[in-house]
């Protein structure tokens, strides 16, 4: 289906070892996280995140760095700093750059981001608008974080924030979820191919490993198939087959 995208804005500790755990148990289960020491890299290197990252990424876990863009007010040249920390500290796949733009005009500031990250190695970028961005953006970065918001969203709007564009150009990431319910994921999962779903709540869903992540993991392992064969038999009370009788079935 896809990836776990996650927001791992914790300091390494119980969050990061459970999701190692979960990745070692369930190799096949795409995880990717973003690390966040300081609304960035910070101003120095941190010993226990390296530890954290190289055993994240010994799990088979791709690694990002949390970076905030101010809707592209931020100096070209203060991001790229901050991409070169996160490179030379510790060495993320690549970054995630939030407070993303969605205003025409600021395309080329996040082309300009991609291709310097490309550049140093670190070649998975996200941006998070958090709500559609204009076609003219797709394609500056590699995946666009159409929705962060309270509450799983439908197909419905999915499709209209995707506009028929293939999933793996789309994450979803969705907090306030009271109730797991699969069946919804698994429409998320048809228009973004990164999602994360968490019953925290704001000022900050992000502070705690998700409550539904152990859901997540094992969707994903057992995902919901798109169809389900299924055999009708009618009979009387009494046992005996009844021809000519077709049954409906309605279900969400």
């Amino acid at each position: 289906l896809g990836a776990l995208i996650i927001p791992l804005y914790t300091y390494p500790g119980v969050s990061w070892s459970a999701i190692i755990s979960a990745k070692e148990a369930n190799p096949s289960v795409a995880m990717v996280v973003i690390i966040n020491p300081d609304n960035g890299p910070g101003t120095s290197k941190d010993q226990n995140y390296v530890t954290g990252i190289n055993n994240l990424r010994a799990a088979g876990v791709v690694v990002l760095g949390y970076d905030h863009t101010s809707w592209a007010a931020r100096p070209l040249a203060t991001v790229e700093a901050d991409i070169d920390s996160y490179k030379s500290w510790y060495n993320v796949s690549g970054i995630f750059f939030d407070e993303m733009s969605n205003v025409p005009g600021n395309e080329g500031y996040y082309s300009t981001l991609n291709q310097y990250s490309d550049s140093l190695g670190l070649n998975f970028t996200v941006g998070n608008p958090g709500g559609p961005a204009p076609p003219s953006y797709l394609g500056t970065l590699d995946v666009i974080v159409t929705y962060e918001n309270q509450g799983v969203p439908n197909s419905t709007s999915l499709a209209a924030m995707t506009m028929g564009v293939p999933a793996n150009h789309f994450a979803v990431i969705a907090y306030g979820v009271n109730v797991w319910n699969g069946s919804a994921v698994s429409d998320v999962y048809k228009y973004a191919s990164y999602v994360y779903v968490t019953n925290d709540t704001l000022p900050n869903p992000y502070g705690a490993l998700s409550g539904d992540f152990s859901n997540m993991v094992s969707f994903l392992s057992n995902p919901i198939p798109s169809s389900v064969p299924l055999t009708v038999k009618s009979v009387d009370a009494g046992g005996t087959p009844i021809a000519g009788v077709y049954t409906v079935i309605t279900s969400t």
